[in-house]
């Protein structure tokens, strides 16, 4: 239809196609041209609100072409056609754009009141977590007890002053070293302080925080309540490839997380079998989130289940494939891009070793060959190698672990194999 509107504004008002196609054109391609956003979910989502400036001069096109088709015996046909086509779409798409009965970000605020106590602090980084949050508290105000702060501007002079409005007593600073949380921690003794799970940490948080359902506590050293399998009600579908739109996935990624804490706590304490649940309920609600896989592959791994653990690690290392490909695709910068291809060739060696284990030397070799050619400098890669080659091939044995040796020489295991090694060599020419 705007095709056809084109055509017909062309022939018929000259004025109006070169004001339509100059409103489409400017509002639309050249907007997204200046906005100049990378091209990942984040930036989609926040282009997506500007396109309704073309849309509008899209529809206006799309009307003239509805006019011209009712000046053509033949039109009424195809314009049927046409809104045939578009009500079959809407009718399809309507139940995954339709957030009539999407709960999860009112709960995910209901969620924030039940877990805090009295007068609590949550940090958070992320804006969907943040913006739901500044909901829970501000409209859906159940409870005005607590504050959400955006840890990114917490040095902005203007929101430090908007907190101070409504928080008087509520001291404000910098949030990024350890030293930076203790003297918040300090300063605001009668507020308890929490955090989301993308909230940046300080590296020695499991020294401080507990975990809180949704949140981690920085002062908290226990919570025995089960908040993520008792206390919370969950409406709706809680898997982050159900809905179409970036902001509910982001809110289900944030329980995946807290599942994963939950895990990594209940296996620092040696407990498995709540680890392994914790583990598979965060891959439920995100079946792409590799380190789940992963970390249920290191528990089958460590009780010598092979099998198991060798399909928990070949759901990761595909996971991680896939991650890998979409920071190509979104051109992600290079650091964490870096650090998650490390990631990505420990998942592989971890297969590796399954699959030695089941006794697939072909396929073992293979996965670490992959991994050294993410990663050339994969101690474990190298190592493994060097294992599946002794006996057999001397001379590759003493390569991998002189590489080992150049790659990370506090590794004890070249030290102690690698003489022998090369004595074994010597002799064997």
């Amino acid at each position: 239809l705007a095709i056809a509107g084109l055509f017909y504004l062309w022939r018929e008002q000259r004025f109006a196609f070169y004001a339509a196609a100059a409103g489409f054109i400017i509002t639309g391609p050249v907007f997204i041209y200046l906005g100049n956003l990378p091209p990942n979910p984040h930036a989609v989502a926040i282009m997506e609100s500007g396109y309704l400036m073309p849309d509008f001069f899209f529809l206006i096109l799309a009307a003239a072409g509805a006019a011209f088709l009712l000046r053509k015996s033949w039109g009424y046909a195809v314009l049927a056609l046409v809104g045939t086509a578009v009500l079959a779409q809407a009718a399809f798409l309507y139940p995954e754009v339709n957030h009539r009965d999407n709960f999860v970000a009112v709960d995910f605020a209901h969620h924030a009141r039940r877990t805090l106590p009295p007068r609590s602090v949550l940090i958070s980084r992320s804006d969907v977590p943040l913006f739901t949050l500044f909901y829970g508290r501000w409209v859906a105000a159940a409870r005005t007890d607590w504050m959400p702060l955006a840890q990114a501007l917490m040095t902005s002079p203007w929101y430090i002053e908007q907190v101070r409005r409504q928080a008087p007593d509520l001291w404000m600073g910098p949030l990024r070293t350890s030293e930076d949380w203790e003297t918040f921690s300090r300063l605001n003794v009668s507020r308890p302080v929490y955090g989301t799970m993308d909230t940046e940490w300080p590296a020695v948080l499991n020294v401080h925080a507990a975990s809180r359902g949704l949140f981690l506590g920085w002062t908290e050293t226990a919570s025995p309540t089960p908040f993520l399998d008792e206390f919370y009600v969950y409406r709706g579908a809680y898997r982050y490839d159900a809905y179409r739109d970036f902001f509910t996935p982001e809110l289900v990624e944030e329980y995946a997380k807290a599942w994963m804490e939950a895990g990594h706590r209940a296996e620092r304490d040696k407990n498995l079998p709540a680890a392994e649940a914790a583990y598979t309920h965060a891959l439920c609600l995100k079946p792409t989130l590799s380190y789940a896989a992963l970390q249920l592959g290191a528990l089958e791994a460590s009780q010598q289940h092979w099998p198991e653990a060798d399909r928990w690690y070949a759901w990761a290392v595909d996971a991680f494939a896939r991650m890998e490909q979409e920071t190509r695709d979104w051109k992600t910068l290079p650091e964490p891009r870096h650090g998650l291809e490390l990631d990505y060739a420990q998942a592989m060696v971890h297969r590796g070793v399954a699959q030695q284990h089941l006794g697939h030397a072909e396929a073992s070799e293979q996965l670490y060959n992959q991994a050294l050619q993410i990663d050339p400098t994969n101690a474990d890669a190298l190592y493994n190698r060097a294992v599946l080659y002794w006996g057999k091939d001397w001379r590759r044995v003493v390569q991998d672990l002189e590489a080992l040796e150049r790659a990370a020489p506090q590794d004890t295991r070249w030290k102690t194999y690698l003489p022998a090694a090369v004595q074994k060599l010597r002799t064997n020419r």
